[in-house]
This record gives C-alpha cells, structure tokens and sequence, in this order.
C-alpha cells in the first residue's frame, strides 16, 4: 500500500537534513490513519510524555533520533518516509 504524503518544501532544515514542516505533516498524517489521538500516539510509540507527539507535529520542539526511530517503528514505515518532504508511505 502507497500512499503520497506532503510534498510542499519544507519550512525549515536543521543539521540532520530533517525537513521539519515536512516530518511534522507526515507525522500527522500517519497518527490520523490510524485514528488515534496526539496523546494516544506518545503512549503508544512510548514517547516521553504525554503530550510529545503533539509537541512534535506541532513543532514546538525538535525530535530525537530515538524518537524518530520510535515512530518509524511503530507505524511500521521507513525513516526517510517520515522526514522527506517527498516521502510515499511504503510499509514494511
């Protein structure tokens, strides 16, 4: 199953290459599939907060590389899907 993700340009890059529009648009779009709440989602991936998920989508702050990796995990897709402003959700 493909799905096509936002591919406007992203607002801002940092050092790692993260398109953070990009990834906070994706991020969305996956927890949404899956019909579950900001918060549901930081439980489930097992972020530390309760209200992570939503920081993240959001922008407030950066994600951590184990944060990424937790979410990739989680929603069972690769990592560049999740931070590339072209990303196409493939499952694994």
């Amino acid at each position: 199953l493909d799905k096509k993700f936002y591919t406007k340009p992203a607002m801002a890059n940092n050092k790692s290459g993260i398109e953070y529009h990009s990834f906070q648009r994706n991020i969305r779009l996956l927890r949404q599939e899956k019909s579950l709440s900001a918060k549901e989602a930081s439980e489930l991936v097992g972020l530390r907060s309760a209200n992570r998920f939503g920081d993240l989508e959001e922008g407030r702050m950066p994600p951590h590389v184990d944060e990424i990796m937790k979410i990739a995990e989680f929603f069972k897709v690769k990592i560049d899907t999740i931070i590339y402003k072209t990303a196409t959700i493939t499952f694994i």
